[in-house]
Protein backbone atom coordinates (compact mmCIF):
# COMPACT_ATOMS: atom_id res chain seq x y z
CA UNK A 1 0.00 0.00 0.00
CA UNK A 2 1.08 3.70 -0.90
CA UNK A 3 1.37 6.31 1.70
CA UNK A 4 0.85 9.85 1.15
CA UNK A 5 1.28 12.72 3.80
CA UNK A 6 -1.66 15.09 2.95
CA UNK A 7 -3.28 18.63 4.81
CA UNK A 8 -6.54 17.80 7.12
CA UNK A 9 -7.59 21.39 7.76
CA UNK A 10 -9.41 21.40 10.92
CA UNK A 11 -9.76 25.23 11.88
CA UNK A 12 -11.86 25.70 14.55
CA UNK A 13 -11.67 23.92 18.17
CA UNK A 14 -15.29 22.55 18.32
CA UNK A 15 -18.46 22.61 20.97
CA UNK A 16 -20.68 19.41 20.31
CA UNK A 17 -24.28 19.71 21.65
CA UNK A 18 -26.06 17.46 24.41
CA UNK A 19 -27.80 14.27 23.02
CA UNK A 20 -31.39 14.71 23.77
CA UNK A 21 -33.75 11.42 23.59
CA UNK A 22 -36.28 13.60 20.64
CA UNK A 23 -33.08 13.63 18.89
CA UNK A 24 -33.59 12.02 15.26
CA UNK A 25 -32.22 8.74 15.41
CA UNK A 26 -31.20 8.89 11.27
CA UNK A 27 -29.62 11.99 9.64
CA UNK A 28 -29.98 12.23 5.44
CA UNK A 29 -27.66 15.27 4.33
CA UNK A 30 -27.38 16.27 0.28
CA UNK A 31 -24.42 18.16 1.07
CA UNK A 32 -24.30 20.15 -2.05
CA UNK A 33 -27.45 21.90 -0.52
CA UNK A 34 -25.33 23.22 2.74
CA UNK A 35 -24.31 26.98 2.17
CA UNK A 36 -20.42 27.96 2.64
CA UNK A 37 -19.68 29.76 5.65
CA UNK A 38 -16.22 31.16 6.80
CA UNK A 39 -14.40 28.96 9.01
CA UNK A 40 -11.10 28.93 10.71
CA UNK A 41 -9.72 30.00 14.16
CA UNK A 42 -8.16 33.34 14.83
CA UNK A 43 -5.08 32.48 14.34
CA UNK A 44 -5.45 31.57 10.68
CA UNK A 45 -4.90 33.15 7.76
CA UNK A 46 -8.71 34.29 6.53
CA UNK A 47 -9.85 32.57 3.82
CA UNK A 48 -11.52 28.92 4.67
CA UNK A 49 -15.34 28.32 4.11
CA UNK A 50 -16.94 25.39 5.28
CA UNK A 51 -20.24 23.26 4.69
CA UNK A 52 -20.61 21.95 8.21
CA UNK A 53 -22.61 18.97 8.23
CA UNK A 54 -23.38 17.00 11.34
CA UNK A 55 -22.12 16.80 15.27
CA UNK A 56 -23.25 14.72 17.56
CA UNK A 57 -22.92 14.47 21.74
CA UNK A 58 -19.22 14.97 23.35
CA UNK A 59 -16.62 12.65 22.63
CA UNK A 60 -18.17 11.78 19.23
CA UNK A 61 -17.66 12.43 16.01
CA UNK A 62 -18.13 15.96 13.59
CA UNK A 63 -18.18 16.15 10.26
CA UNK A 64 -17.79 18.91 7.48
CA UNK A 65 -16.18 19.75 4.00
CA UNK A 66 -13.87 22.46 4.25
CA UNK A 67 -12.72 24.42 1.41
CA UNK A 68 -9.25 25.63 0.76
CA UNK A 69 -9.03 28.42 -2.05
CA UNK A 70 -6.11 28.67 -4.17
CA UNK A 71 -3.12 29.69 -2.72
CA UNK A 72 -4.29 29.14 0.77
CA UNK A 73 -1.52 28.26 3.42
CA UNK A 74 -2.56 26.89 6.83
CA UNK A 75 0.26 27.02 9.23
CA UNK A 76 1.53 23.71 10.92
CA UNK A 77 -1.02 23.32 13.87
CA UNK A 78 -1.73 20.02 16.16
CA UNK A 79 -4.89 19.41 18.23
CA UNK A 80 -4.14 18.14 22.25
CA UNK A 81 -7.37 16.81 22.82
CA UNK A 82 -8.69 14.51 19.94
CA UNK A 83 -7.83 13.06 16.91
CA UNK A 84 -9.31 13.80 12.94
CA UNK A 85 -9.27 12.54 9.91
CA UNK A 86 -9.28 14.06 5.94
CA UNK A 87 -10.18 13.26 2.86
CA UNK A 88 -9.66 15.11 -0.04
CA UNK A 89 -12.85 14.94 -2.59
CA UNK A 90 -11.19 17.69 -5.27
CA UNK A 91 -8.53 19.82 -5.66
CA UNK A 92 -4.96 19.28 -4.92
CA UNK A 93 -2.67 20.51 -1.99
CA UNK A 94 1.01 20.68 -1.02
CA UNK A 95 1.95 19.17 2.25
CA UNK A 96 5.35 19.21 3.67
CA UNK A 97 6.85 18.59 -0.60
CA UNK A 98 4.40 15.98 -0.53
CA UNK A 99 1.58 16.42 -3.33
CA UNK A 100 -1.69 15.00 -2.67
CA UNK A 101 -5.42 14.94 -4.56
CA UNK A 102 -8.62 12.86 -4.38
CA UNK A 103 -8.76 10.31 -2.85
CA UNK A 104 -5.76 10.65 -0.59
CA UNK A 105 -6.75 9.96 3.22
CA UNK A 106 -5.25 11.17 6.52
CA UNK A 107 -5.54 10.28 10.07
CA UNK A 108 -4.02 12.73 12.68
CA UNK A 109 -4.03 11.16 16.36
CA UNK A 110 -3.85 14.09 19.26
CA UNK A 111 -0.88 15.52 19.65
CA UNK A 112 0.41 15.03 15.84
CA UNK A 113 1.52 18.18 14.06
CA UNK A 114 0.19 19.17 10.39
CA UNK A 115 1.20 21.49 7.78
CA UNK A 116 2.37 24.29 6.52
CA UNK A 117 -0.11 23.03 3.57
CA UNK A 118 -0.59 25.52 0.75
CA UNK A 119 -3.46 24.87 -1.55
CA UNK A 120 -2.39 24.41 -5.30
CA UNK A 121 -5.46 24.02 -6.42
CA UNK A 122 -9.17 24.88 -5.00
CA UNK A 123 -9.35 22.36 -2.37
CA UNK A 124 -12.36 20.96 -0.97
CA UNK A 125 -11.21 18.40 2.18
CA UNK A 126 -14.39 16.10 3.96
CA UNK A 127 -13.15 16.01 7.82
CA UNK A 128 -14.22 13.60 10.40
CA UNK A 129 -13.32 14.85 14.33
CA UNK A 130 -13.39 12.10 16.94
CA UNK A 131 -14.84 14.84 19.51
CA UNK A 132 -13.72 18.58 20.73
CA UNK A 133 -10.78 20.02 19.01
CA UNK A 134 -8.53 22.61 20.81
CA UNK A 135 -5.59 24.32 17.97
CA UNK A 136 -1.72 24.94 18.73
CA UNK A 137 0.20 26.46 16.66
CA UNK A 138 3.44 24.80 15.90
CA UNK A 139 4.71 21.72 17.08
CA UNK A 140 4.21 20.01 20.63
CA UNK A 141 7.13 19.65 22.72
CA UNK A 142 6.47 15.45 22.70
CA UNK A 143 4.30 14.83 19.41
CA UNK A 144 1.93 12.26 19.18
CA UNK A 145 1.33 8.79 17.14
CA UNK A 146 2.44 8.75 13.61
CA UNK A 147 0.07 10.09 11.04
CA UNK A 148 -1.69 7.69 8.86
CA UNK A 149 -1.63 8.54 5.49
CA UNK A 150 -3.47 6.25 2.49
CA UNK A 151 -2.95 6.17 -1.04
CA UNK A 152 -6.79 4.90 -1.71
CA UNK A 153 -6.11 4.26 -5.20
CA UNK A 154 -3.64 1.50 -3.81
CA UNK A 155 -5.62 0.28 -0.92
CA UNK A 156 -6.83 -3.80 -1.21
CA UNK A 157 -10.09 -5.33 -1.42
CA UNK A 158 -11.55 -7.74 0.58
CA UNK A 159 -15.12 -9.52 0.17
CA UNK A 160 -17.81 -8.03 2.94
CA UNK A 161 -19.02 -11.32 4.52
CA UNK A 162 -22.00 -11.22 6.39
CA UNK A 163 -24.82 -13.50 7.36
CA UNK A 164 -27.67 -12.17 5.38
CA UNK A 165 -25.95 -10.22 3.27
CA UNK A 166 -25.15 -11.12 -0.65
CA UNK A 167 -21.90 -11.43 -2.11
CA UNK A 168 -20.54 -8.48 -3.89
CA UNK A 169 -19.35 -5.50 -1.74
CA UNK A 170 -15.89 -5.02 -1.08
CA UNK A 171 -14.66 -3.04 1.81
CA UNK A 172 -10.82 -1.42 2.17
CA UNK A 173 -10.17 -0.30 5.77
CA UNK A 174 -8.10 2.85 6.29
CA UNK A 175 -7.61 3.84 9.98
CA UNK A 176 -8.59 1.43 12.97
CA UNK A 177 -9.47 2.76 16.69
CA UNK A 178 -6.87 0.68 18.39
CA UNK A 179 -9.41 0.84 22.31
CA UNK A 180 -12.51 -0.10 20.51
CA UNK A 181 -11.90 -1.74 17.17
CA UNK A 182 -13.84 0.73 15.13
CA UNK A 183 -12.38 2.79 12.33
CA UNK A 184 -13.08 4.54 8.71
CA UNK A 185 -13.29 2.38 5.68
CA UNK A 186 -14.24 2.43 1.90
CA UNK A 187 -17.64 0.36 0.84
CA UNK A 188 -17.31 -0.78 -3.23
CA UNK A 189 -20.69 -1.52 -4.08
CA UNK A 190 -21.13 -2.65 -7.68
CA UNK A 191 -24.35 -1.31 -9.69
CA UNK A 192 -27.37 -3.80 -8.69
CA UNK A 193 -26.13 -4.61 -5.15
CA UNK A 194 -29.55 -4.97 -2.90
CA UNK A 195 -27.79 -4.39 1.12
CA UNK A 196 -30.22 -6.16 3.10
CA UNK A 197 -32.38 -3.67 5.88
CA UNK A 198 -30.06 -4.57 9.27
CA UNK A 199 -28.94 -2.30 12.54
CA UNK A 200 -25.87 -2.44 14.70
CA UNK A 201 -26.64 -3.06 18.36
CA UNK A 202 -22.79 -1.31 19.27
CA UNK A 203 -22.30 1.75 18.03
CA UNK A 204 -23.66 4.92 15.55
CA UNK A 205 -21.61 5.32 12.49
CA UNK A 206 -22.14 7.65 9.54
CA UNK A 207 -21.52 7.40 5.75
CA UNK A 208 -20.74 9.95 2.89
CA UNK A 209 -21.27 8.42 -0.69
CA UNK A 210 -17.96 9.52 -3.02
CA UNK A 211 -19.17 8.15 -6.56
CA UNK A 212 -21.66 6.31 -7.88
CA UNK A 213 -25.65 6.80 -7.33
CA UNK A 214 -27.64 4.54 -4.73
CA UNK A 215 -31.07 4.02 -3.51
CA UNK A 216 -30.81 4.38 0.82
CA UNK A 217 -34.40 3.52 2.21
CA UNK A 218 -36.02 5.77 0.51
CA UNK A 219 -33.55 8.28 -0.40
CA UNK A 220 -32.02 8.40 -4.20
CA UNK A 221 -28.51 9.45 -3.26
CA UNK A 222 -26.17 11.33 -5.14
CA UNK A 223 -22.44 12.30 -5.01
CA UNK A 224 -22.45 13.99 -1.06
CA UNK A 225 -24.91 12.40 0.14
CA UNK A 226 -24.50 12.00 4.03
CA UNK A 227 -25.80 9.69 6.26
CA UNK A 228 -25.79 9.09 10.09
CA UNK A 229 -27.29 5.94 11.95
CA UNK A 230 -27.98 5.69 15.59
CA UNK A 231 -27.21 2.57 17.50
CA UNK A 232 -30.33 0.04 17.11
CA UNK A 233 -31.51 1.99 14.21
CA UNK A 234 -32.72 0.31 11.18
CA UNK A 235 -31.84 1.42 7.90
CA UNK A 236 -32.02 0.00 4.59
CA UNK A 237 -32.43 -1.41 2.29
CA UNK A 238 -30.03 0.28 0.15
CA UNK A 239 -29.45 -0.40 -3.50
CA UNK A 240 -26.73 0.40 -5.59
CA UNK A 241 -28.34 2.15 -8.73
CA UNK A 242 -24.55 2.61 -10.01
CA UNK A 243 -21.34 1.29 -9.41
CA UNK A 244 -20.82 3.20 -5.69
CA UNK A 245 -18.19 4.04 -3.61
CA UNK A 246 -19.25 4.93 0.35
CA UNK A 247 -16.57 6.37 3.08
CA UNK A 248 -17.82 4.96 6.07
CA UNK A 249 -17.24 5.84 10.17
CA UNK A 250 -17.77 4.29 13.40
CA UNK A 251 -16.25 4.97 16.61
CA UNK A 252 -16.62 1.37 17.64
CA UNK A 253 -16.33 -2.43 16.32
CA UNK A 254 -20.46 -3.20 14.64
CA UNK A 255 -21.97 -5.96 14.44
CA UNK A 256 -24.56 -6.53 12.52
CA UNK A 257 -28.09 -7.47 12.86
CA UNK A 258 -30.49 -8.62 9.26
CA UNK A 259 -33.87 -7.43 10.24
Amino acid sequence: MKHLFLAAAFVAAFSFPARSDDRPTTVEIDTSTLAWVPAGASAFPPGLTQRFIFQDAPGTPGVAIVKFPKGYLEPRHYHTTNGHTGFILKGKLNSGGRIVGPGAFVYFPAGTPHGPNDALEETELLRWADGPLDLHLGDPATPGAPVVAVDTSTVEWQPVKAEGFPEGMMAARLYSYPETGGGVALLKFPKGFREPRHHHTNGDHGTYLISGRMQLGDTIAAPGHFSYAVNHTPHGPNVALEDSLLLIWGKTKLDLVVE
